[in-house]
């Protein structure tokens, strides 16, 4: 699976519970003709340009299709996508915090795995916290941003204990297993001195969604458990590399290969 994350397929065609995945680098065009779009349950296409929904959108409404766009590169119409949504147990929250880290960039310097182990472990731990206790209202990325900025904002020192801190040990003091408690736990094991870094570097990996423009990840209509279900076409616009938001779009297809995984596709 973590291949699909890394080369991001330019096309992934669900039929009759299965799927073909091309490789990145192949040429999609060919495999979008009529033919092809009436024996298809699903298509999610890659499509960082916007060319291929510009020929191919309206084929596909006429062949019965709903083409929706994924549209980061015009964030004020994109549809609606919170990773939230998709959240079914801890291996998900671990698949999220992954590609956070792999879609993101940091402030430790260039190779140092242990921190970055560090970063992840203190996002996995915060993520499962916020999917298994907080409120609906509350299930977004921008809780994850609120708790990591409360911890710096309260003059968060190495040692210090945060709101952040109580409400774990709290939960911990109940439910010593809790998923959230264990990892945080082995968060606070690996820190040592260097807390208040790797927290700091969480927030700016988390920069980009910190901004009004991002209400688009407070709600979900693209409905990625739905897609091999459904006569849909997806088209992910994600923007040249280097785009503000073009990371995004690893999070979602690294919580589709989950879903497709746990529905018996991949």
């Amino acid at each position: 699976m973590r291949n699909h994350i890394t080369a991001i397929p330019p096309l992934i065609i669900l039929s009759g519970g299965e799927h073909t995945v091309c490789e990145a680098g192949t040429d999609p065009r060919p495999l979008l003709a009529p033919e092809a779009m009436r024996g298809s349950d699903a298509f999610v296409i890659h499509d960082p340009d916007k060319s291929l929904w510009n020929k191919y959108a309206a084929t596909f409404n006429e062949n019965g299709y709903a083409a929706k766009a994924f549209d980061l590169t015009d964030i004020k119409r994109c549809r609606r996508y919170n990773p939230f949504a998709y959240l079914r147990d801890e291996g998900g929250v671990q698949t999220l915090a992954d590609a956070l880290i792999g879609g993101t960039q940091g402030l430790g310097e260039p190779g140092d795995t242990d921190f970055v182990s560090r970063e992840t472990l203190l996002l996995t731990a915060l993520i499962g916290f916020i999917y298994l206790e907080a409120p609906d209202y509350e299930m977004k990325l921008w809780t994850l941003i609120y708790m990591l900025e409360h911890m710096i904002q309260e003059g968060y020192e190495d040692g210090d204990i945060t709101a952040v801190d109580y409400l774990i040990m709290e939960k911990g003091e109940k439910e010593p297993e809790h998923f959230a408690v264990r990892k945080y736990s082995e968060y606070e094991d690996a820190v040592g001195g260097d807390a208040r870094r790797v927290i700091a570097s969480c927030i700016a990996r988390l920069a980009p969604l910190n901004t009004p423009a991002t209400d688009f990840m407070t709600g979900d209509d693209i409905l990625l458990d739905l897609l091999s279900a459904t006569k849909t076409a997806l088209f992910v616009i994600s923007g040249e590399p280097g785009a503000d938001f073009g990371f995004i779009a690893r999070l979602m297809y690294a919580q589709l290969f989950d879903l497709l995984r746990d529905n018996g596709v991949l």
